[in-house]
């Protein structure tokens, strides 16, 4: 294109504004002028470039230039299919891409054989300049393209102006990239594919500008804590010590993001990345991307879970953590001896309240101050193996925190120190374990082992959003390396754990994409009242939407002291959530909040304990696919409008609903989607055609909501994951559609179907481990009986068929 032609692509005066809140070194442009200005806008034209022409080009390369007034950069585009559903684009200078180390990828991937080139022309919407009395109008010019087209989607990227298109084979459009300036006063407020620079250091950065619909909402980029099914907002995605869980400040940034229209985004990048969601201009999701290379994938679905599916397929899906770990969880910043421990342990047996693990925060350190040197305080802690064999033999394991900054003062600052296991580059950076370093991990690797022989099942890897971006580490700059960071970090610990117990678990704060590979992740440094209980679900519905599958909070909030009533709504909550973990920096155990509000938890804690074959059979099957444990409605019910943006309700698997409680009182408005649904407290049952209800309930009660038509395998009440189960699984069904599921234990995983009959339903049931019989529940309102006790104190009773024997079987249930 001409530098003088005023026609479809050409960007026109627009004003001197940042395009980020000053992170990073993105600005706009002030003016498209003087010749060899730093701080120019680079605009893209794609055309056939060179000796590789589009059409032979068996990649589907695409090459093209990025021009300034005077002068012009060249600029490289691919663009291939590496899957039937999944585009990759890679935009760089140069006519080939530089090579790529991130480990974000778990396999290099190869582009697909099966996909046809071929050129064209259509018209185009852009602006031409009409005349100084005119000014610029919209029309329909005419515009050559090439179209890549594969086993299900065709891609079709325009070359001047350029932008890329995505539709499916019978023409409905999946997005838009890109593309002309829409607006006619030509603000550049969407910069579209562009290339920016620094005149203070010369770094070079990309934009990119994805189409928006009026309805369309977005959610993911990490844990985002102020809402859910974004439509307007601004991320930074740049790691930070959230100090809080209520801003826009997230522990855990990740570069992906999921539409309500059905299709998902990845860029694969360790660097900055600031989306800006209809902010800029409300017709666009504009993204800048600090990095050499723009690399992203778009993931068509077009069911949102096959979103998911999909990109975990790329970036790694999260294995299940092991049995234990689904029981309840406590802690406090910070127990600081063995008695004390000791004692707490003998209080949960005393008062018949489960507990698996005990979290020690800095206090089995140095009791005074938060000094990492990975050694038991011999004060408080003096026969630490013994003291961890003893807890267990009781059922509970020990949880060991640290952080990957060692003080200088610290006695294993030296020894580290001698084998440059540090980044560098300024004091902090001194202090800050250079995971990207082989020598650091080997000899890290050997302090963890360590711990593990002492008897330490799972270390809680709290911290690592804060390696300086001045620093200098052996894998990468300090610009890179502060984003991939949480990443290598959790993996190394990840992989230590594994090596010595069998066991992949992390207790995992900060994370980047793929980090799901490493769970189990917290939301964070809550504060102790109710709106932090609801950021806190906003983090993890969003989160869950990134590709994470198991998430907990710190029931009763780190900072202040929750009221009995919010301790019990926490706690109900985290009964739900994927684990349980109970923390504060004031004490937490059920206990010291009163005898009504000990009750109400020693009950939901049982509940929790009952519901383990449940829990641990869906995450075999979120892990499976990629999907989270808790599902914002929208993953579920894509087509109901109602919940596009609705944050505040969320599935547990596939068949329990669950309405926090996030204000004081008991009640609240639910939202039912489509079908037939029964309280899980009273068995009342619900027909609703997407409907909300109101509902009210006292300190015991809380808003869960059974699908009709599964089947909830419980188990027995325990104190701890270990402790042998005495009594029958019982089966709650509830009558409804035909359906499965499964009851999965350690030793046990069993297939259950089940088909309604006139009058009642058909069970065949799988065979099982022997010596534990079944116990079948059938509920429907009309056999509901007052029998307290008889599931529970929580769980109404029901009439029951006890089958005796564990064999295969199938059975016919006739309700009265």
């Amino acid at each position: 294109m001409s530098t003088n032609d005023k026609t479809c692509n050409k960007r026109y005066e627009p004003a001197p504004v940042r395009l980020d809140d000053g992170q990073s070194v993105f600005y706009r442009v002030e003016e498209l002028k003087a010749c060899g200005v730093h701080g120019g806008l680079f605009h893209a034209t794609a055309s056939p470039h060179g000796k590789r022409p589009v059409a032979t080009d068996s990649l589907g390369s695409l090459f093209g230039k990025m021009e300034e007034v005077g002068g012009t950069m060249e600029l490289g585009m691919e663009a291939a299919w590496v899957a039937p559903c999944v585009l990759r684009v890679r935009v760089f200078e140069g006519a080939d891409a530089p090579p790529r180390k991130l480990p974000l990828l778990l396999t290099e991937l190869e582009t697909l054989t099966e996909v046809e080139s071929s050129e064209g022309e259509a018209p185009l919407s852009c602006l031409r300049f009409m005349g100084e009395k005119r000014g610029f109008q919209t029309i329909e010019a005419p515009t050559a393209f090439t179209e890549l087209r594969g086993p299900e989607l065709t891609a079709r990227v325009y070359r001047n102006p350029y932008r890329l298109e995505i539709f499916t084979h019978d023409g409905r459009t999946v997005c838009g990239v890109d593309g002309p300036e829409r607006n006619a006063f030509v603000q550049n407020d969407d910069p579209g594919l562009a290339r920016v620079r620094s005149a203070a250091d010369d770094r070079a950065l990309f934009t990119t500008a994805f189409d928006l619909a009026p309805d369309e909402a977005i959610y993911g980029y990490g844990e985002r804590f102020r809402d859910f099914g974004t439509r307007r907002d601004d991320h930074l995605l740049w790691q930070r010590d959230a100090l809080g869980t209520t801003t826009e400040r997230s522990y855990k940034n990740v570069p992906f993001f999921v539409s309500s229209r059905g299709y998902g985004v990845f860029v694969n990048t360790v660097g900055a990345v600031h989306a800006a969601i209809g902010t800029r201009t409300a017709t666009k999701h504009v993204l800048c991307v600090d990095d050499d290379v723009l690399e992203y994938f778009i993931i068509y679905g077009p069911q949102l879970t096959d979103v998911l599916e999909r990109y975990t397929a790329l970036t790694g899906k999260a294995p299940v953590p092991p049995f234990w770990s689904f029981g309840a969880w406590f802690s406090r910043c910070t127990y600081t001896s063995a008695d004390q421990v000791r004692g707490i342990v003998d209080k949960f047996r005393e008062r018949d309240i489960g507990v698996d693990v005990v979290n020690l925060d800095p206090g089995w350190m140095d009791p005074a101050d938060w000094v990492c040197d990975l050694q038991f305080n011999e004060q408080g802690f003096p026969d630490p193996a013994a003291f961890i064999r003893e807890l267990r033999e009781r059922g509970v394991r020990v949880c060991l925190w640290q952080l990957p900054y060692i003080a200088q003062r610290s006695k294993l600052y030296a020894k580290l120190e001698a084998q440059g296991a540090f980044a560098s580059g300024s004091p902090f950076a001194e202090t800050v374990i250079d995971y990207s370093k082989p020598e650091a991990v080997a000899t890290l690797r050997e302090e963890f082992l360590r711990l593990f022989k002492l008897g330490a099942a799972v270390i809680k890897t709290d911290f690592g959003e804060e390696a300086p971006a001045e620093g200098r580490y052996s894998g990468a700059p300090g610009r890179f390396m502060h984003n991939l960071y949480p990443f290598l970090y959790n993996q190394a610990v990840f992989n230590y754990t594994r090596e010595a117990t069998g066991d992949g678990i992390v207790w995992a704060r900060s994370a980047w994409a793929g980090s799901q590979r490493f769970p189990i992740h917290w939301g964070g440094d809550a504060t102790s009242d109710y709106p932090n209980l609801a950021s806190q679900l906003y983090g993890a519905l969003n989160l869950g939407m990134s590709g994470f599958t198991y998430w907990s909070s710190d029931i009763a909030g780190i900072t202040g002291v929750a009221t009995p009533e919010l301790y019990v709504r926490w706690a109900q909550f985290g009964v739900f959530n994927t684990h349980m973990r109970f923390h504060s920096g004031y004490p937490v155990e059920p206990w010291e909040y009163g005898e009504e509000a000990e009750a109400a938890v020693r009950d939901w804690i049982d509940l929790r304990y009952r519901l383990l074959p449940y829990l641990y059979a869906q995450a075999h099957q979120a892990s499976g696919r990629g999907l989270p444990m808790m599902r914002p409605l929208v993953l579920m019910h894509q087509d109901d409008p109602h919940v596009r943006s609705l944050g505040d309700q969320f599935y547990l698997g596939e068949d329990v609903l669950v309405a926090p409680l996030l204000e004081p009182g008991g009640s609240r408005r639910v939202y039912l989607p489509a079908g037939g649904w029964y309280e899980l407290l009273t068995a009342r049952r619900h027909e609703s055609r997407g409907e909300w209800i109101e509902w009210r309930g006292n300190l015991r009660d809380y808003p869960v909501f059974v699908r009709a038509g599964a089947i909830i395998p419980l188990g027995p009440s325990r104190r701890h994951t270990g402790e042998a189960p005495d009594g029958p699984v019982t089966l709650l069904y509830y009558p409804g559609p035909a359906g499965q599921t499964a009851f999965v234990e350690p030793d046990d995983h069993v297939e259950i179907r089940h088909q309604p009959v006139k009058e009642g339903v058909e069970i065949a049931i799988g065979a099982r481990r022997p010596g534990r019989p079944w116990a079948l529940m059938a509920v429907s309102a009309a056999a509901v009986a007052a029998c307290p006790g008889c599931l529970g104190p929580l769980l109404p009773a029901f009439p029951v068929t006890l089958l005796a024997g564990h064999e295969a079987c199938q059975i016919s249930v006739a309700f009265s």
